[in-house]
């Protein structure tokens, strides 16, 4: 057998086949999953209307022109832990036509500070605040191995491992000006970075019937991609009623510039050829749109020690995202002065389109619950110091499609993965939320 038909029948098996590996199962253009703020992890990120602490830079800049102080803040997610099973992710067809089916069952484990701010009163009525968020990270492991019988070999066996790591990091300031006591307004602008590392190892053996020949390929791939890009976000919020607040936020597109490196080393081993290496670095960058613009329109209902929030959210369409709408749900009770217990249910659903195999799509629905020890952000006074913290639990059920891939037999006896029909799946989300802050 030629070196050069090892290498192509090998490469053929594993080209579409990467295509499960640079999509191994993570979050598909879901930007919610993680709350970025105390207000937002007790109230199920419906803070449009009644944002008023630091995680307004995020949500609602004009929510920061309540806040008559300073303060730091420092929230994170103590643990978020991702699994889910795909049914029926690899089908292997054998030379007889029949189909065996393999389930894919991935998981993932990761604890990340998902957003330290700084807030500075200014002047009566004017707030600035700068801040670092992780909207978005990801680290799974998948494993996988399969093999089928083969006219004329004894046997044809695969193997891979993939590991898929994403980093989104989101720096910037803004500032929220009370215009008049029933009318704020506010505004953020942030530098986008991400950063993926994506590794394959697959390995592949086959042997022959008619002799003993063994032949065993090894194929392993790194790729690593950052992206560069800038957001903004403007917010209005409106007090047309003693006991109603209205909020709107718009946020910009993000634009990014972004570069990869792909390394690729390839091992073959046979009887006839010995062992062959190549290896193979490429390089390459562009320009895209990574998140759609999006509008946000919400209403807070507060009487007494009783807060129940409503939103509706719009993410426009894109030439490579269809848009979406997400609704959100936040109730909020004192139940002594300084301890507040929230309850919230929001969507976060997908805007991708089409779907190539092994690609991942979901739609998540869920809720959180959580307790805050300390009062809202803005009620303290100046030169009074007070701290908070918050715990949270989250949990989402994502409903989702991925794309089928075949594997079957070539003439060699190799497994080769062709495209096939998408397929429903269905994964969770479960998160831990601690934040603390000072307010001086």
């Amino acid at each position: 057998m030629a070196t050069h038909n090892i290498r192509c029948a090998w490469l053929g098996a594993v080209t579409l086949a990467l295509g499960v590996v640079w999509s191994t199962p993570t979050l598909a253009n879901n930007v919610e999953l993680v709350p970025l703020g105390d207000q937002a992890a007790l109230m199920g990120r419906a803070v449009v209307a009644s944002s008023r602490d630091a995680g307004s830079l995020w949500y609602n800049p004009a929510g920061l022109s309540w806040m008559a102080t300073s303060s730091v803040n420092l929230n994170g997610s103590a643990f978020v832990l991702r699994t889910g099973t795909l049914p029926g992710l690899y089908q292997f067809r054998t030379e007889d036509g029949q189909r065996a089916t393999e389930d894919e069952i991935y998981s993932g484990l990761i604890s990340i500070p998902s957003a330290l701010v700084y807030v500075r009163n200014i002047d009566e009525g004017l707030t600035g605040a700068f801040g670092v968020f992780v909207p978005y990270a990801v680290d799974i492991t998948a494993r996988r191995e399969g093999g089928f019988d083969a006219s004329g070999y004894t046997q044809a066996d695969w193997r891979f491992l993939a590991i898929s790591e994403v980093q989104d990091y989101r720096l910037g300031g803004g500032i929220g000006y009370r215009v008049t006591p029933a009318l704020r307004v506010g505004g953020a602008w942030f530098a986008a970075l991400r950063r993926e590392r994506t590794a394959l190892q697959a390995w592949s053996m086959t042997r022959r019937d008619d002799d003993d020949e063994t032949t065993t390929d090894l194929l392993q791939l790194e790729r690593f991609r950052q992206d560069f890009g800038t957001q903004a976000t403007f917010g209005v919020q409106y007090q047309f009623h003693p006991h109603i607040q209205l909020g709107l936020s718009l946020r910009s597109p993000v634009y990014r510039l972004h570069g990869s490196v792909d390394e690729a080393q390839l091992a073959l081993t046979s009887r006839e050829d010995g062992s062959v290496f190549s290896p193979d670095t490429s390089s390459g960058w562009g320009f895209n749109v990574q998140e759609s613009p999006a509008a946000r329109l919400g209403f807070e209902w507060q009487v007494e020690d009783l807060s129940v929030n409503v939103e509706g959210e719009y993410r426009a369409a894109t030439d490579e995202l269809t848009d979406v709408i997400n609704g959100r749900v936040g109730l909020g009770m004192f139940i002594k002065r300084d301890v507040i217990v929230g309850l919230g249910a929001f969507t976060d659903r997908s805007q991708t389109r089409g779907l190539d195999p092994g690609d991942f799509t979901a739609d998540y629905y869920g809720g959180s619950f959580g307790v805050r020890f300390g009062a809202l952000g803005g009620t303290a006074a100046k030169g009074e110091t007070q701290f908070h913290t918050t715990l949270s639990l989250n949990y989402a059920m994502g409903f989702g499609r991925v794309g089928e891939v075949l594997f079957q037999p070539d003439d060699t006896g190799r497994p080769v993965a062709i495209s096939s029909e998408e397929i429903a799946t269905r994964t969770h989300d479960i998160g831990l939320y601690i934040g603390s802050g000072i307010e001086f």
